[in-house]
């Protein structure tokens, strides 16, 4: 099934391995093929992932020797203050780096976009035609639910995992 940890935008360092090995626990990523590229251990908060920083983190990952670098719509996810509507077209992100110059040696993977499918109870790849049947559970959201000690719904992420996330961002909220 599909199951998600928001990556390096929303937890760094060790927290972000430890999330992961989560995942490969609870058979949600195979661990023997799966290879997860270690998280930015420079500073580099992520606020907004505008086309600039993605590809500044798809770089970086390339540096490391990464030959894939798979893009969701990260740089979609950021609102106009008056509209609301988002800035960026969800294709920007991908669009942006095969244009970028220095990262020609990575194939550029677009992601599927994926929600939380309230009728299967689990992460489903999005269809239009049955758009009342998902949840777009966002990071805001995400991050919301960890610092109040509530729990997404059943099969959104490993509930290990969602520990990991939770903990942590309980812990900078106090710090």
């Amino acid at each position: 099934g599909h199951s998600h940890l928001h990556g390096h935008s929303h937890l760094h360092g060790h927290s972000h391995l430890h999330g992961h090995s989560h995942l490969h626990g609870h058979s949600h990523l195979h661990a023997t093929p799966t290879f997860m590229a270690p998280p930015t251990f420079t500073t580099s908060p992520t606020f907004m992932a505008p086309p600039p920083q993605v590809q500044w983190h798809c770089r970086t990952r390339m540096v490391a020797g990464a030959q894939f670098y798979i893009v969701g719509r990260d740089p979609a996810g950021m609102p106009h203050p008056d509209t609301k509507k988002d800035l960026y077209d969800p294709t920007h992100g991908k669009k942006v780096l095969q244009m970028a110059p220095g990262l020609t040696k990575l194939e550029i993977v677009p992601f599927r976009e994926a929600a939380y499918n309230k009728k299967l109870g689990r992460m489903d790849y999005y269809r239009s035609q049955h758009h009342d049947e998902f949840d777009f559970i966002s990071g805001t959201r995400m991050r919301h639910l960890a610092r109040t000690g509530q729990t997404p719904p059943d099969g959104f992420m490993a509930p290990s995992a969602w520990k990991v996330l939770a903990d942590y961002y309980r812990s900078i909220q106090h710090s």
